[in-house]
């Protein structure tokens, strides 16, 4: 009889012992928000912020922009006033660490006044006035900040993209000659100051770049990074790309809906390495699909702090697997089995954060979630860690916490190996791979961050305060 009961539990898929995923019921959205909201940021008190092409929320009016408490309901604390109005869109928000919030997209007017495609907001929602973003008419849809504290924003027309002094002013030393042909989309930055961009386009400065590009510091571009043939979809489809990682090992994650990259396929997500080439060691199989002839699209990409992704989109299909709109992949690219989305998002995902407790939130077009009903915004209650890596911060001595020049390390759960310091938005700002007990904070910007620390055991996470 044993026998017989090992022999069926060698062939039961893992699925079976999947760890379920399931709703948050402490988030109530009620009917949500009246249209498409395209960018969330969970903040590290627990609200939610967040972006879109929306004009109200729950029934109370909410244009563009809005921050909710952890429950679900309205934030008033935070009044952006009439917002991004007369038709605009908000197709990005980044928090900077001073906690001053960057809002950029489609719009000509924010809270009546006249703004063109981007402004900067103090923490309570209301205008920075010292900043006066000089975009030359071109709608955003991606920004990202620099070190020193600048800004690089793309978007469409004119040369696509632009670099931004602290003031919001035009900085003059960006020098991208003709710049891109079709719009950007997408942006990174590299903690060597390099700038990766994604988009529609097919040439930069009028040479072929297609789909991604890499530009040196001062906007030219980088001979380094060999993108071959580019990106391709269809002779009738231009690819797309909407989302540029760089990983702590500075290897390069590419989303959006393509065929293939440099002649080698992957369906709607690569992994490159840092000069360009195809990483090999990255491989999805027939990649993501809506059906056996109509390609997925990826949209929302989060890389989890024990190094796995977190991948929504509009897709039903992963290598073959029954996946609907969202998965999480290995480090290799295989699809991680050991948990269990059940019949998953019946429309879109659009952006994926991670809150400081561990509870994902998922942002999108569905109005279900494994047969629930649940509008545009959801909690996933589950924490998606493969192990309780929020918890075991306990462990974690941080001191002095705020700090100014150093902060020191004291780990009672194993060896550090190394750290990343990340922040608001998600971007690295700060990494080493060696073994610390000691970390130089003297060149951080005055804000809240969160450091991470990977050990022998686990990676383990904690807000850090500059000063």
């Amino acid at each position: 009889m044993h026998k017989k009961l090992l022999f069926f539990l060698s062939f039961v898929p893992t699925a079976f012992f999947a760890q379920a995923v399931s709703l948050d019921p402490a988030l109530v959205v009620g009917t949500s928000f009246s249209n498409a909201a395209t960018e969330i940021i969970a903040m590290p008190d627990g609200k939610i912020l967040v972006g879109g092409w929306f004009t109200n929320y729950n029934g109370t009016a909410a244009n563009r922009i809005a921050k909710l408490n952890s429950d679900g309901t309205l934030d008033f604390s935070f009044n952006p006033g009439t917002a991004a109005s007369n038709g605009g869109d908000v197709n990005e928000i980044l928090v900077l660490p001073d906690g001053k919030i960057i809002v950029a997209g489609n719009f000509g007017y924010f809270n009546g006044i006249a703004k063109n495609y981007i402004v900067r907001l103090l923490p309570t929602g209301e205008l920075d006035t010292s900043f006066e973003g000089a975009v030359p008419n071109a709608y955003l849809n991606a920004v990202a900040l620099q070190a020193d504290g600048k800004l690089v924003a793309g978007g469409n027309t004119g040369k696509r993209i632009h670099r931004l002094n602290i003031d919001g002013s035009v900085d003059a030393s960006f020098n991208i000659g003709a710049g891109f042909d079709a719009q950007v989309h997408s942006l990174a930055i590299q903690s060597d100051g390099k700038i990766l961009v994604g988009g529609y386009f097919n040439s930069f400065d009028g040479n072929a770049a297609k789909g991604i590009i890499r530009l040196n510091s001062d906007g030219t571009r980088d001979a380094s990074f060999d993108m071959g043939s580019g990106f391709f979809y269809s002779s009738n489809n231009i690819p797309s790309i909407t989302e540029i990682k760089v990983l702590d090992d500075g290897k390069i994650l590419v989303a959006g809906q393509f065929v293939s990259y440099n002649g080698v396929s992957s369906k709607s997500l690569i992994r490159l390495q840092a000069n360009g080439s195809v990483d090999t060691s990255f491989n999805i199989g027939t990649g993501f699909a809506i059906n056996a002839t109509a390609i997925g699209t990826v949209t929302a990409v989060k890389i989890q702090p024990d190094g796995k992704y977190l991948i929504g989109g509009n897709f039903n299909l992963i290598n073959d697997q029954n996946y609907k709109n969202i998965v999480r992949l290995n480090t290799d690219g295989s699809v991680d089995s050991s948990i269990n989305f059940g019949s998953g998002f019946n429309s879109s995902v659009r952006a994926i954060d991670i809150q400081a407790d561990g509870k994902t939130l998922v942002l999108g077009d569905f109005s279900t979630y494994d047969g629930n009903t649940v509008r545009r915004l959801a909690r996933l209650q589950t924490d998606l860690l493969s192990t309780d890596k929020f918890s075991e911060s306990k462990k974690l001595i941080v001191y002095p916490n705020p700090c100014k020049d150093f902060v020191s390390l004291d780990y009672e759960g194993g060896n550090i190996l190394g750290y990343s310091i990340v922040d608001l938005s998600g971007r690295t700002i700060q990494s080493s791979n060696e073994h610390l007990t000691t970390i130089n904070t003297s060149n951080l910007a005055s804000g809240n961050y969160i450091l991470m620390l990977k050990t022998d055991q686990s990676t383990v996470s904690q807000k850090l305060i500059v000063q």
